[in-house]
């Protein structure tokens, strides 16, 4: 397979239904990847009201509420978030410090 052709494009809503049925649900040990967009740092993206977001910053909102305060950052107890791990159980708002 050439690396460099374009893969499959997604097909309207799978990224949504996906986060939804299988991310938020997931109630795994092992490191959920996310399978679609990432950023430049390997976080899995998600595009939301036509703005992209981070997805495990929505899972982390999901699971514990917003954010403590803005400096407050959804941290991977995993060490693979730059790899697109999305599991809730893997995260935590912490902050830099």
């Amino acid at each position: 397979m050439n690396p460099l052709k374009a893969k499959k494009p997604t097909k309207h809503g799978e990224v949504q239904e996906y986060f939804k049925h299988v991310v938020l649900p997931y109630e795994g040990k092992d490191c959920l990847f996310w399978p679609y967009s990432r950023s430049a740092k390997g976080y899995g993206r998600i595009l939301v009201s036509r703005k992209n977001r981070v997805v495990s910053r929505l899972v982390c909102e999901d699971n514990y509420g917003p954010p403590p305060t803005p400096k407050h950052e959804s941290a991977h107890s995993c060490g693979n978030g730059h790899l697109g791990c999305v599991t809730k159980g893997h995260l935590s708002w912490k902050t830099q410090k």
